[in-house]
């Protein structure tokens, strides 16, 4: 098993969260944003766009109130297609939030209605999320968006660290691992560059 394979396991996942009815929403810490490739809702399997290309979808975990039984910890795993209506709602969360999901922010997936039908299949669910900044130090010590600094916020990367992290990025290291590698990079920044990475890269369906 791969070093990046391990750190994915050891960070775990939450239960999916499930929108059922129109209104339905989650609110929580981020505990973890990330790009993973899409899979088949029926068989599991990876998907690919025609041309061969992964199809990926933004993955983030947020620690809710929400407890099912006594094993269940509240963490909720939001998915997020890279193309369609979807990513269109957490572009504009992210503009007006002036930064993608990050470990610590406070983030909130509300099902507001449903798409236009198309001849097969069901209506797609569409979604409103927000996005309220927060510090990382927050999620480790229990604190939500009101216990944030201003100065708590990772400094933007620059154009080298950008184009340094994404070739990182590409090899599949994780954010913590390219942070150490990158010169003054923070690891909540390259989890922002990973997102905007998925956002601007899965431009078909859009």
């Amino acid at each position: 098993m791969s070093n990046d394979t391990l750190d994915a396991l050891l960070a775990g996942g939450g239960k999916t969260a499930k929108f059922e009815k129109i209104g339905d929403s989650y609110t929580g810490i981020v505990t973890s944003a990330e790009t993973r490739q899409a899979t088949n809702f029926d068989t599991g399997k990876p998907e690919f766009w025609d041309d061969g290309n992964p199809k990926k979808q933004a993955v983030i975990n947020i620690q809710t109130t929400e407890r099912l039984d006594e094993d269940d910890d509240g963490v909720r795993a939001i998915y997020i297609n890279a193309w369609g209506e979807k990513i269109k709602a957490l572009r504009e969360a992210s503009r007006l939030a002036k930064g993608a999901p990050a470990v610590g922010d406070t983030f909130t997936a509300t099902y507001i209605g449903d798409g236009p039908k198309p001849q097969k299949g069901f209506a797609p669910k569409l979604f409103k999320y927000e996005i309220v900044k927060g510090s990382p130090v927050d999620a480790l010590l229990g604190g939500g968006a009101e216990a944030k600094a201003p100065d708590a916020f990772p400094a933007a990367l620059n154009d080298a660290q950008k184009a340094q992290a994404a070739q990182l990025i590409a090899l599949g290291l994780d954010d913590a691992k390219i942070a150490t590698v990158v010169d003054g990079a923070d690891p909540v920044a390259i989890a922002q560059l990973r997102l905007q990475q998925a956002a601007v890269g899965a431009g078909k369906g859009f």
